[in-house]
């Protein structure tokens, strides 16, 4: 990762020392840093696009930044909301994922894999609500919800890579791992061990999914 690049080196700051803020426990630092984070990121993708402004993308980008300052002032009840916005990301993602599919060169060897990664991601979603416990029917529900609509753009993704490699189906494959895992962090620390590891490896793992976004919007898929 090149960081050369005025809005890349200042995404890489503000993560930084947002991630050590949390490890501080300095609200001051996380005050400062988190908010700057998605707005260079966006800096970053006007800088690296080829060609218009994908206007969906700007849409998922104002999401992030939306859920992040939810989660930065922690008001009540703010996870439905936040599960809302991060939910609605996704299902852009799926549209996009959907416009990347490829069907030549098919085999059953791809099928058997692409089935694997469907019960693989169907039993970590399984796994994963057996440990949020306690929840009213209609958090339950919308995290049933949330979690299959991740399935689903993971599968998709799965299914791209496996058919056409390419760099833009490798960026979303690294987006989409990045996504499963900070929200396996986010039920592991929330319902189930509240170790601050667990918060540290959410947010981190996050704001890398920012980089792998842009490049997969931006990556043109014949390269």
């Amino acid at each position: 990762m090149k960081t050369n690049n005025p809005s890349l080196f200042l995404y890489l700051f503000a993560s930084i020392f947002e991630v050590i803020g949390i490890v501080i426990r300095n609200e001051l630092i996380t005050l400062l840093m988190k908010p700057m984070i998605v707005p260079a990121v966006f800096y970053y993708y006007l800088q690296v696009k080829e060609g218009k402004i994908n206007w969906l993308f700007l849409v998922i980008l104002l999401s992030s930044f939306t859920s992040d300052m939810l989660v930065l002032f922690e008001l009540p009840d703010g996870n439905i909301p936040i599960a809302l916005l991060n939910m609605f990301c996704y299902l852009i993602f799926i549209y996009f994922a959907i416009k990347d599919i490829f069907l030549k060169n098919l085999s059953d060897i791809k099928f058997f894999y692409f089935a694997l990664i469907v019960i693989g991601c169907f039993t970590i979603l399984y796994v994963v609500l057996g440990l949020m416990s306690g929840l009213d029917n209609f958090s339950n529900n919308l995290y049933v919800i949330y979690g299959i609509v991740l399935c689903i753009l993971a599968s998709i993704i799965g299914f791209n890579h496996l058919n056409q490699e390419s760099n833009k189906t490798f960026y979303a494959l690294i987006m989409c791992i990045c996504f499963i895992t900070t929200d396996v962090f986010y039920a592991v620390y929330n319902f189930y061990l509240n170790l601050e590891i667990f918060i540290v490896l959410n947010v981190t793992v996050q704001f890398a999914s920012y980089y792998y976004m842009v490049r997969y919007i931006t990556c043109n898929p014949e390269k």
